[in-house]
């Protein structure tokens, strides 16, 4: 092992640095070029952790009623949208044998004529993009990750994050010769 050393360290001695001669020419010039690219929009950031929001079993799907806009946070009261269903009955006809005709018998259906809207929890949901323009009574659809609960004017809720874009930089480094422009 101590050889080992001994000999990386004369190799290291003596060896000269690897060096680009274009680069250290003034004829050229280095040039970083970056971006900033969002990411899918199923992908969010949350407490600085990266999540997929359409695999992850930890967000939820909500409809709600916006209640109150607040800074960076808004109150949703939640809710849900039932059937509503009638009775009814249709005729269905029931083979009786191979050379008499089908016997016709009444069968009891439900028909769907509506939907009920019930109401959910209160809850606070944080980083709704603006983009979306949440308003006051109008209903919003989201999906969301929960991530605690806050006192809200003497109420403890429970708070809601929609996430905020994962945004990627990419730099590029171009080598552009020093009399173009």
């Amino acid at each position: 092992m101590r050889w080992l050393t001994i000999l990386l360290v004369m190799l290291t001695l003596a060896c000269d640095a690897q060096t680009n001669s274009q680069i250290a020419s003034p004829q050229f010039k280095i040039v970083l070029v970056t971006n900033r690219i969002e990411a899918a929009p199923t992908f969010r950031e949350v407490g600085g952790q990266l999540y997929n929001i359409k695999r992850s079993v930890l967000w939820t799907n909500f409809q709600g009623e916006c209640l109150e806009i607040e800074t960076n946070a808004i109150v949703i009261s939640t809710f849900t949208m039932e059937p509503i269903y009638q009775a009814a009955t249709t005729t269905e006809y029931v083979p009786t044998g191979e050379f008499s005709p089908d016997k016709p018998v009444l069968v009891a259906t439900k028909i769907k004529v509506g939907e009920n809207k019930v109401l959910g929890r209160k809850i606070i949901l944080q980083n709704y993009p603006a983009n979306l323009y949440a308003a006051i009574g109008e209903p919003i659809s989201f999906r969301a990750i929960k991530i605690g609960t806050s006192n809200y004017k003497g109420e403890i809720l429970e708070l809601w994050d929609y996430g905020t874009p994962h945004i990627v930089t990419m730099i590029k480094t171009n080598l552009v010769s020093a009399t173009s422009k």
